[in-house]
C-alpha cells in the first residue's frame, strides 16, 4: 500500500508540475524502482502510459532494479552525475540523501 501512495503522489506531483508550465518541448524524465518485473509492468501500464498518453512531450524513461541492488546503483549514478530524475526512496533514506544536497524539495517557500 506504502509502494501505490507513493506512486500516486509522484505522479500527483507531476502533473502539478506539468499544468503550472504548459511548455510543449520534449521532455526525458528517467525513473528508477526497485520493483520486480509485475510491479514495473503495473506501473507502467497504470501510471506511466496514461501520463504520457495525456502529456506526450514528455516520455518516462523505467528503469527497475532490484532491491538488493537499487541503493548502491542509485548512489553510483549521483556519484557519477547521472541520476535518475524521479525514483523510488524509502523514508529511512530521505535525511541522509536531503543531507547530501542530493534532493531537490518540491515545497514552494
Amino acid at each position: 500500500m506504502k509502494r501505490f501512495l507513493t506512486i500516486v503522489t509522484l505522479f500527483t506531483v507531476l502533473f502539478g508540475l506539468v499544468s503550472v508550465g504548459q511548455a510543449q518541448e520534449k521532455v526525458v524524465l528517467k525513473y528508477m524502482t526497485w520493483v520486480n518485473a509485475q510491479g514495473a509492468q503495473w506501473i507502467e501500464e497504470d501510471f506511466i502510459v496514461p501520463f504520457q498518453e495525456k502529456f506526450p512531450h514528455i516520455e518516462i524513461q523505467h528503469e527497475y532494479v532490484p532491491f538488493a541492488e537499487y541503493w548502491r546503483k542509485l548512489m553510483t549514478m549521483f556519484a557519477a552525475g547521472d541520476a535518475p530524475d524521479l525514483m523510488h526512496m524509502s523514508v529511512g533514506y530521505v535525511y541522509d540523501y536531503a543531507d547530501r544536497g542530493l534532493l531537490l524539495n518540491l515545497q514552494r517557500p
